[in-house]
């Protein structure tokens, strides 16, 4: 591992000058014009769909790449189009398909706990480090809370987490 990290540091040396030079790598995802934003979208539908993919990092790679407003402009309605989609998915096919898309452990682990709560608990699941935030969409899916407030927990939660994690 020594000896590979020797001889590829020259490449890995010129990757982390390149990375921390916002505008180099804002300039290289703009040269790809509306690709570039459109390929992050797909990700991020992607990964609130398929809960096993951690979304703060690319939600803050976005703000770091296409700047705050257009970040926050594309990111919020396409999370919470994605999370009711998940929402509807679980409610409507159950526990199959919740386990095949988001971890059966931290469904299993929340859902009881979650069953009969509603808007400020998952308000605060989008929120809170300790929730799995897209696996949290499934476990209400499977649980009591209805469509319309699941919305407004979901609208807030992902408005409040997406500002922080852009603006960082």
């Amino acid at each position: 591992i020594l000896l590979l990290c020797w001889w590829a540091r020259e490449p890995l040396e010129g990757f982390l000058l390149w990375i921390v030079n916002r505008e180099a790598v804002a300039g290289y995802f703009r040269s790809y014009g509306h690709w570039g934003m459109i390929i992050y979208l797909l990700l991020l539908v992607l990964q609130v769909i398929v809960a096993l993919i951690p979304g703060q990092a690319l939600v803050f790679a976005a703000g770091y790449v296409f700047g705050f407003l257009p970040t926050l402009l594309v990111t919020i309605p396409v999370a919470v189009l994605s999370s009711q989609f998940a929402f509807f998915l679980a409610r409507r096919y159950g526990r199959p398909i919740a386990y095949r898309l988001a971890s059966q452990k931290a469904i299993d682990r929340w859902e009881g706990m979650a069953r009969h709560q509603g808007i400020l608990f998952y308000f605060l699941a989008f929120n809170l480090p300790i929730f799995p935030a897209d696996a949290m969409c499934y476990v209400a899916g499977l649980g009591t809370i209805s469509g319309s407030r699941f919305l407004v927990a979901n609208f807030l939660g992902r408005l409040v987490s997406t500002i922080f994690t852009v603006a960082v």
